[in-house]
Parts: C-alpha cells; structure tokens; sequence
C-alpha cells in the first residue's frame, strides 16, 4: 500500500478499505501515521481482539441478522416460516441437527449435508437483497430438496458446476488470516459464549479452532500501537445490523484511531458503501475534502 503511493507520488495515501480492508487500513495507519490521508474504514474491524473475541461477536451477528431475516420473512404471506421468530429458529436449528447425519437430495449426487447448509444460510445474511434466496431454499428444504441452499453454498465457496473452483479464495483465507493473526500469550475459551450467541450457529463454531496451527511466525504477526497521532482522521462506517463485522467493532475501531470519526448506518446487511444513498454522500464529500458532521447517521 504504501509502494502505491509512492509510485504515484502522493505525500499521504488516500484510501477506501472494506471489512478485511479496514484492517489493512488501521495497520497502515499504525506503520505509517503520518502518511494517512481521506481514510474510509467501511465493515470495520477492530484489530485489538483476539480471535476468539471476534468469533463470539460473529456468531452473535449471524445470529441477530438471521432474527431481522426472520422477522421480516413471518410478514410475507409467501415465508416458508409461520410461527414466530424464536419457534422459527428452533425449525432451522432441528433442520441443522438432521443434516448432520442425513443429507438431503439435491440436483446431483453430493447431496446436502451439514456445512453446505451452514454455508448457504451465511451467504444470504450478508446482504438484504439475498433473503428471497435463502427462503426459496428453506421453502425447498422443507419439502425435502436441498438443491438452492447447494448452489448458495457452491456460490459462498466460489465452486463452478463442473466441480472444480473459480479461485483458491478458501485456501487464500487461511493463509492470509494466520499470517495476519497476531500472536496472543494465551487465548481465552470462549467456547461457552460462542454456544450462548446463537441456538443455531453456536454448536457448529465452539470447538478449538486449529486452523493455523505450527503456522511460522513472521512481521505480520506483531502488536501494532494503534492509538498514535495521525496526519488525518479516518472515517469509520459501521452498520448496525452487520453481521459479519459487528457494529460494536467500528465504535471501538473510531475510539481507537485519532482523530477518527463514526459514520452510523441503522441497516442491515455487511458493509454500506454503494447501497445507501445517505451514507454514499457522506463518504463522497468525506473523500472530496468538503466538511462532515462529528459522528453521523444515516438510516435504511
């Protein structure tokens, strides 16, 4: 990042960074403070927690995101859900604990078991506009077809029809997040809270994660100082009801950062750049250099 703005000659490097991005962002500002220029973290990370902290904040998300699915769901004479909310979930939880041992069919042999499930309720809950999909795969599933929630998993997993995968974004996430991962004397289990978050998610997500495991340690892994003065205060945007990266990290990452200001969207989905036209504005006069307000907000 900071190779790009020398070679375009630039004092200070303006930057726009969404959810993985916002975390290069608040790095670079820690590395580089007094080359940070128009900073916009959208999705924001806070990089003070450890990985178990996060995942209970993650869990909690996907959970509140899927009540808001639901809630706006049981109002649409066509929901594949009739109770209410908490009955609702209580179906899609038994619906998880069957596939655990008993896929259902699909358009070709695979079959959908457990994770594919997992994957293809996930997928939807990152953005509004995905809802119909998820209750057109229910609606199937529930009549013993588990074809839509494969394909939104076969999406969430960027794999094409013919097997084989459109990119090595899976392999690409493991090796970019433990080298990224910073190194934690001890971390705390949080296995109890992860199971508390969510009736439905918690049980899948409570066991120790291994993942980078005898990973080797390097530069990326250090403890950056994240408070030190910098040139420019960032913008940070934090959606409400983001459930991948939950709101209470952009108010942490806005405390964080000096000089930083909090852009609130009460919304849902993950992200709000590009999908709200209060919130474009604000970003866009924010990156023009034109004078915003302390800590707005902005509704869906």
């Amino acid at each position: 990042m900071d190779l790009i703005r020398e070679v375009l000659g630039q004092e200070q490097l303006n930057y726009l960074g969404f959810s993985y991005g916002s975390s290069l962002g608040a790095n670079y500002a820690a590395l580089f403070p007094d080359r940070v220029g128009l900073m916009v973290l959208d999705g924001a990370v806070d990089p003070t927690l450890d990985p178990s902290t996060k995942l209970v904040g993650q869990i909690a998300g996907f959970d509140k995101a899927l009540d808001a699915y639901l809630e706006d769901c049981l109002m649409d004479s066509f929901c594949p859900f009739t109770d209410d909310v908490e009955t609702s979930k209580t179906k899609i939880a038994n619906f998880l604990i069957a596939r655990e041992s008993s896929p259902l069919p699909t358009f070709d042999d695979r079959g959908l078991a457990l994770q594919s499930a997992i994957a293809g309720i996930i997928v939807t809950l990152y953005s509004e506009q995905s809802w119909q999909f998820l209750s057109q795969a229910f609606e199937e599933a529930f009549e013993g077809n588990g074809s839509t929630f494969l394909l939104l998993a076969d999406f969430y997993n960027d794999r094409d029809p013919d097997g084989g995968y459109l990119s090595n974004i899976t392999e690409a996430n493991y090796a970019i997040g433990c080298s990224d991962q910073a190194i934690w004397p001890e971390l705390p289990d949080r296995s109890v809270e992860i199971k508390e978050a969510s009736e439905i998610l918690g049980r899948y997500f409570a066991a120790e994660d291994s993942s980078c495991e005898g990973w080797p340690s390097g530069i990326g892994m250090e403890q950056l100082d994240f408070r030190v003065p910098l040139a420019n205060g960032p913008l940070v945007v934090g959606t409400t009801g983001d459930p991948a990266t939950p709101y209470a990290q952009a108010v942490s990452l806005s405390e964080l950062l000096d000089g930083a200001r909090l852009l609130t969207f009460e919304g849902e989905g993950h992200t709000a750049y590009g999908s709200n036209d209060c919130v474009n504005q604000i970003v866009d006069d924010y990156l023009a250099g034109n004078e915003i307000a302390a800590n707005p907000v902005c509704r869906s």
